[in-house]
């Protein structure tokens, strides 16, 4: 094709701004040079939350650039319920906006175009989650949070409400992203990856009206004001921005009639390397390769590039670099003198980071457009390390037309990264469009909205902008509207033959050729659309046919309208958004540092980390029949040594009906109020409850099967087997059986057991019953009606009577505050608690023997591997590492590295053994269960035989896996227990007579915690601090449990990808606190926490004790008033009580008031995610089970109120099993 013009055009801008709402007046700003940065007072600061200290330090700034209205939001029109549009970031709902608004800059409607469109865009972080949402988290909506606030959805989001099905690239890459984002953007339409592409980011500081605290050095500006290229320059000021454009190749915009901006002829990405100062640093030679690539890409001469958008952060290390690289780049082709002018937006605006390099991409094409450059205010003297006068630069300080000598216009557009990511790139004018006239004296102009309100001030924009563009050509401007808009439900047309014509009608809103209403589906409409279509279309009666068809909702085939024509795109008024109020109020900013444990200070003192849990004496409570729980039927599941037995004979006496159930092969009821199940059967422990509590209210259940005699057992590991399946097994299976019988009574779960905790002179420990803890942890954070309780006991002799320990246990379960954890022995009662304990051992591996044998089990994982490379720096020692799966023999190791790419996780692996071996160390790595006794002893066996006897252990071995209570399968469970229990059983069983120096045992934090989705990970972690403390009665050999909380380099929370927003332990933090734990040898369970471990559990306990209650949003039906959407529907009000809840549960959801019986969920702002729990709440209400299908089918208030049934009194109790 010959005269291709090559480039990528841009076609589309959209924009917010400090001061401008739009780019039309952010380039009023522009060219008056006026500064958008706003000064503000310490009441406003005070009101954002800035503390006392930094209001009144003479350093605070109080500067920043404000965006109007980012409160507000149009959720309606992107069809989002009131609570995800409050939890969206406003980075997110303002880049969608933009991205909507450039599509129709460009005229386009993304549901007509059928060619891919990508989205390339960056955000900074979410001020808005920091500042507004975090203490939401752990309380409702976390993934709607996550996926509303994280950066990463940004360019997705965009994807998937416009239905773009291009590339969606999020891309970060600090100042430069959103350059780097139009960067991708222009490759990925070189390369025919799309056909036209949105690009840009998001930049918004929140609060908006507060300040920064200036240090002489950093970037900060000491006066809020940027002078770039000044010789006062000594910093910017952080502001807020968010821009869009439309890109598109620039021989398919000529050939399509599209409106260009300016043409991209060339663009560059770099990166700096190490060849600065500093990470943060510019580099001189990075800048100048990455302006002279993107020259060369464009194929132009320095010379014929008159203007500089500068990056211009106004500092004195980086202007002058800026300046001294492009004056490399343009002397290589020229030795003329101050023709180029250069400036900088963020002289306005000052540095918006990820919003920062679209505002001068948008800044240029807006002076390529208007044939203007504007001037870059606050410079007055120039800094004395730029040599302009001997440069091709000089500073542009007024407005000025941008001559050039007949030649095209160029500028060139440059954005620096912190981290070192450069982009530039080379933009020319738009070549000159050729108007056609039109054959036809009439037009039809065609407007739609959602919304009556929008349709009205649509007519108005639109007036006004012919008012102040009198010579628009109407035939271009009625076509841009034909084929460029989405066509709403409410409609106006009007047929016009002029332009004065057309601002009368719009304004008037009524009258002869004037068409409005509401578009109807119409069956007869494209036959009679197809009827007019043939006569003559400039005649003012067939165009008012066509309008009347238009406005009934008739589908015209607008190109097949224009085909005849040669018709050209205008840049148009956009889509009036009709913005409501959608914000999270901002919390205590003091709540933050103790809710979030982030450091206070850089120098953590590690010895406030330690934590030990005691027993403590604590009163005794005394036991009042008349407290007991008389309506509901208890639930005893019965154990061997009689003791249900007599506490079902002392609840008799009360008048109260009992049912005890006991352990057998199979389901059978054996009496009027007597069954047994195995306890193995998830069925069984289904039927039984479906079957006790089918029509009775379910009262306590007591949970007896860990209360056990003198039996005799093999081993250590066949006892952890029938704790395992009468213990945790059956917990499970009986959380999923309430579950699944929907009973959303508030029942209380007492799990009574006996020998779990070593607290006194107890007999006969077994720590193997401690996996029935992390069922009483977890189940009431999952099924929040449901308060769990354990209570271990110590069983009188066989002859001694049990009537005071009756009494006792049943007192647990009258008390108005009871106690999580309770241990009764004797007479005496004792109640966990934790506290910050001292704990002052030496460090530097004092504990490490110079040629000691150590085991390692998940030594060839993170934190193991740590564990090891830290010993080996103190001492020349043999270590056994193992990991679960297999790992390549020694002689193969360096094969191994040969043969596999440096990103390979066992060549990591290997690599670090290497390191540990040239310390001197030896090395024995092994892939092995370590709960097989048959693999573990020839590791053992094979590691002594070398090495000789093994000195220490840690147990490191572990595998988590999150999954919910009521999806959880018993089978994946056992393989969590089964390393950390049957592991250390394992091994002692084959070295512990060897009595080594000591045992640690890697547990985690969520034992003591409780962890939601974890009941199984609790558990076994739970085994290991209590067996722990029973070690160390039956040996010398020091046994330490250490509850690690959350690492932040290493283990399992960076494998699985989980995010917490809490202060992590580092490895060297790990290591010295490791040190302080062996060495000193003071407990024998120590939780290792940074931050307000006690804050965090007693908020846990507060949760767990109000279990049962209503967990709601505060005022949310108050804050939701009269925010009903506009629908298709006629409000109509719930009257049944089955109608009644349903809307008030949409309402409650949903954030809408008021929900009226023929309102569709998915029309409130409802959708597939939110259905899901939409569901659980529904099955709980009304006890009836509803599939995702049922619902979808029947998704309106009074589809669903037919299928439920009557709610009322006499559906109290009742269970009715069904699908839907």
């Amino acid at each position: 094709m010959e005269g291709v013009l090559e480039g990528i055009a841009v076609i589309g801008v959209s924009g917010r701004f400090p001061g401008a709402k739009n780019t039309a007046e952010f380039w009023d700003r522009l060219k008056s040079g006026q500064e958008c940065i706003t000064y503000f007072s310490k009441e406003e600061a005070r009101a954002c939350g800035i503390d006392e200290e930094s209001i009144n330090d003479p350093n605070y700034v109080f500067a920043g650039g404000i965006l109007e209205d980012i409160e507000l939001f149009d959720a309606d029109f992107f069809s989002l319920n009131p609570r995800e549009a409050e939890n969206l970031d406003p980075q997110q709902r303002l880049f969608l906006e933009c991205c909507y608004e450039t599509l129709e800059d460009a005229g386009y409607s993304c549901n007509d175009y059928n060619y891919p469109i990508g989205v390339y865009a960056g955000s900074n972080m979410s001020y808005y989650f920091l500042y507004h949402l975090f203490n939401k988290l752990g309380v409702k909506d976390d993934l709607a949070i996550a996926v509303g606030n994280d950066k990463d959805y940004v360019a997705t989001r965009a994807s998937y409400e416009f239905n773009l099905k291009g590339p969606s690239v999020n891309i970060q890459t600090a100042c430069s992203t959103s350059m780097t984002a139009i960067a991708m953007a222009y490759e990925g339409l070189l390369n025919y990856h799309c056909d036209m592409a949105l690009a840009g980011g998001a930049g918004i500081k929140l609060p908006q009206k507060s300040g920064y605290m200036f240090q002489t050095g950093f970037i900060g500006s000491p006066d809020g004001h940027t002078r770039p290229f000044d010789a006062d320059a000594y910093g910017t000021v952080f502001t807020s921005a968010v821009g869009v454009i439309l890109l598109k190749r620039v021989e398919d915009a000529i050939r399509d009639g599209d409106h260009i901006y300016g043409v991209i002829k060339g663009m560059s990405v770099n990166n700096d390397g190490s060849t600065k100062v500093g990470f943060t640093a510019p580099s001189r030679e990075g800048e100048a390769e990455v302006i002279a690539a993107a020259q060369g890409l464009a194929g132009v001469n320095a010379e014929d590039i008159s203007y500089i958008e500068a990056h211009g952060t106004g500092t004195s290390l980086g202007d002058p670099i800026e300046v001294s690289a492009l004056t490399m780049v343009f002397e290589r082709q020229t030795d003329k003198k101050g023709f180029c002018a250069i400036g900088s937006v963020k002289s306005n605006i000052g540095h918006a980071i990820s919003g920062a390099g679209v505002s001068g991409m948008i800044k240029t094409l807006l002076a390529l457009k208007h044939k203007q450059i504007p001037p870059s205010i606050n410079f007055r003297n120039p800094n004395p390390k730029i040599d302009f006068e001997n440069s091709p630069f000089y500073v542009n300080t007024e407005l000025i037309d941008w001559q050039t000598n007949g030649k095209p216009r160029i500028a060139g557009v440059s954005s620096f990264g912190f981290g070192g990511t450069n982009v530039h790139a080379v933009v020319e004018e738009a070549p000159p469009s050729q108007q056609h006239p039109s054959t036809r004296r009439y037009h039809m102009i065609t407007l739609s909205a959602k919304s009556l309100n929008a349709l009205d001030c649509m007519c108005v924009n639109l007036a006004r902008h012919f008012e102040e563009n009198p010579g628009i050509n109407l035939a271009d401007a009625a076509y841009t509207l034909h084929v460029g808009r989405k066509e709403f439900e409410y409609r106006r047309a009007i047929v016009c033959d002029s332009v004065s014509g057309a601002i009368g009608m719009l304004r008037a809103g009524r009258g002869e050729g004037i068409f409005s209403g509401q578009a109807k589906n119409m069956s007869c409409s494209d036959e009679g659309a197809c009827s007019v279509m043939g006569k003559d279309l400039g005649q003012r009666e067939v165009l008012e046919s066509l309008a009347v068809l238009w406005m009934e909702g008739a589908p015209i085939d607008w190109l097949s309208f224009h085909e005849d024509e040669k018709r050209l795109k205008l840049p148009l008024p956009t889509y009036p958004f009709q913005r409501k109020r959608y914000w999270a109020e901002q919390y205590n900013m003091s709540e933050l540092t103790r809710k979030s444990n982030f450091p206070s200070h850089a120098g953590d003192d590690l010895s406030n980390w330690f934590y030990s849990p005691l027993w403590k004496r604590a009163q005794r409570l005394p036991f009042d029949g008349e407290r007991l729980d008389k309506e509901g039927i208890w639930l005893i599941f019965e154990d061997e040594m009689g003791l249900a037995a007599q506490i079902k004979s002392r609840l008799q006496e009360e008048g109260i009906e009992t049912v005890t159930v006991s352990t057998a092969n199979g389901y059978c009821r054996t009496g009027s109020s007597e069954y047994t199940i195995n306890p193995e059967s998830k069925e069984d422990h289904l039927r039984l409850i479906r079957e006790v509590f089918h029509d009775k209210k379910p009262g306590p259940i007591l949970h007896l099967w860990s209360v056990t005699g003198d039996k005799p057992f093999n081993s250590r590991r066949e006892l952890f087997g029938r704790c395992e399946r009468s213990g945790f097994g059956s917990l499970l299976f009986l959380a999923q059986a309430l579950g699944e019988c929907v009973i959303d009574d508030n029942i209380r779960l007492a799990v009574v057991s006996t020998g779990i905790h070593a607290i006194s002179e107890e007999r006969d420990v077994q720590p193997e019953k401690a996996v029935v803890i992390g069922p009483c942890k977890v189940i009431p954070m999952e099924y929040t009606n449901i308060f769990c309780q354990s209570i271990d006991v110590d069983l009188p002799d066989s002859n001694a009577p049990r009537d005071r320990l009756v009494a006792m246990i049943l007192a647990e379960l009258t008390a108005g505050k009871p106690e999580t954890a309770v241990a009764l022995r004797g007479c005496h009662r004792w109640v966990q608690s934790v506290e910050n304990v001292e704990i002052e051992g030496c460090g530097d591996g004092c504990w490490v023997k110079d040629g000691g044998t150590y085991l390692i089990t998940g030594g060839l994982g993170g934190i193991g591997l740590a564990v090891a490379l830290h010993m080996a720096q103190f001492a020349k020692v043999k270590l056994i590492l193992t990991r679960y799966s297999e790992f390549p023999s020694r002689e193969r190791w360096q094969e191994w590295i040969d043969t596999h790419d440096s990103e390979d996780k066992t060549s990591g692996i290997i690599s670090q053994l290497l390191q540990i071996e040239e310390l001197g160390c030896r090395v024995m790595a092994a892939g092995v269960d370590t709960s097989s006794l048959e693999h573990m002893s020839e590791l053992i066996q094979s590691a002594k035989a070398r090495f000789g006897p093994i000195n220490g252990v840690i147990h490191a071995a572990g595998i988590s896996r999150n999954g919910l209570i009521q999806e959880k399968d018993i089978r994946l469970a056992a393989q969590v227990l089964a390393p950390k229990v049957s592991g250390i059983l394992v091994i002692d069983e084959l070295i512990g007579r060897d009595e080594p120096d000591f045992i640690v045992l890697f547990s985690s934090s969520s034992s003591i915690l409780g962890e939601a989705g974890f009941i199984d990970y609790c558990s076994a972690n739970s085994f290991l601090d209590a067996y722990a403390h029973y070690r160390n009665t039956i040996s010398s050999t020091f046994t330490v449990s250490v509850n690690w909380d959350e690492w932040g380099q290493v283990g399992m929370a960076v494998n699985t990808g989980a995010r917490s927003t809490r202060r992590k332990i580092t490895v060297a933090e790990g290591m010295e606190l490791l040190d302080r734990i062996i060495s000193a040898r003071s407990f024998e369970q120590v939780a290792v926490v940074p931050g307000d471990f006690l804050g965090r559990l007693e908020e846990i306990n507060s949760f767990r004790l109000s279990s049962g209650q209503e967990h709601k949003q505060s005022a949310n039906r108050a804050a939701a008033q009269d925010n009903r959407p506009k629908l298709g529907t006629e409000y109509i009000p719930p009257e049944s009580e089955t109608e009644k809840a349903i809307a008030d549960i949409w309402q409650e959801q949903l954030g809408v008031y008021p929900v009226g019986i023929n309102d569709d969920f998915f029309e409130l702002g409802g959708h597939s995610l939110l259905a899901t729990s939409m569901i659980s709440i529904l099955r709980k209400k009304f006890h009836k089970n509803i599939n995702l299908q049922s619902f979808f089918e029947r998704s309106t208030v009074a589809q669903l109120a037919e299928i439920l049934g009557d709610y009322g009194e006499d559906m109290e109790g009742e269970y009715e099993e069904g699908e839907l």
